[in-house]
């Protein structure tokens, strides 16, 4: 599908029952991860009243937010949602100090819609605290020589295993798929973006 929207989709099933989206915008979809850095809300910002105005103004950007859930396996989906596809507004972005929407991904994402003028879609999942292995299987890490420290295995507790990511940052991504990670750890920033220009669905 080209960038653009709204669209209504109708997915008809074979006993004749369907279910119809509303409201679905076709765009790019960016997955916003890391820890405090990331989880610094935009209700902190120093303008952050001024910030928050501006929500109404960018009703083609879609925020997500994933649930703090932990997990000793890794997740082929959430193990919860704190925030499901909504339109920004004040509130939403707003909300408790750390525990809301990341200032970070909320002002990359309404930057990049100004810059490319289609629909954006933004997905909030930050940990404060946690290390960067905490975001990666262990297979992933041992994929890439990663499962040993010093010679000393990586102790493999439950905060390790963060079922609110379901890509790690360390894994291949699907070449075959539109995929966007923003990663903000500590003081390194990594910016990924892979996969074609095709667009993926972004609903509210």
């Amino acid at each position: 599908m080209e960038a653009g929207g709204p669209y209504n989709v109708t997915a008809v099933l074979q006993n004749n029952h369907s279910i119809t989206l509303t409201d679905v915008l076709f765009g790019d979809v960016w997955l916003c991860g890391g820890q405090s850095n990331m989880a610094f809300t935009t209700s902190l910002v120093f303008n952050a009243s001024e910030e928050l105005a501006l929500a109404s103004k960018f009703l083609q950007v879609r925020i997500f937010m994933a649930a703090l859930e932990q997990s000793y396996t890794e997740l082929t989906d959430l193990a919860g949602v704190e925030m499901p596809w909504s339109v920004p507004t004040a509130k939403l972005l707003g909300g408790r100090d750390f525990k809301h929407y990341s200032a970070v991904c909320w002002m990359f994402g309404r930057h990049l819609y100004k810059a490319l003028k289609y629909p954006i879609g933004l997905v909030t999942s930050c940990w404060g605290g946690t290390p960067v292995e905490a975001w990666s299987s262990p297979r992933a890490l041992q994929h890439c020589d990663l499962d040993r420290i010093n010679g000393i295995p990586i102790p493999y507790t439950p905060s390790m295993h963060l079922s609110k990511r379901t890509n790690s940052v360390v894994e291949c991504h699907d070449p075959s798929t539109s995929q966007h990670d923003l990663w903000y750890q500590g003081f390194s920033t990594l910016i990924k973006g892979v996969g074609p220009s095709s667009h993926t669905a972004v609903g509210s």
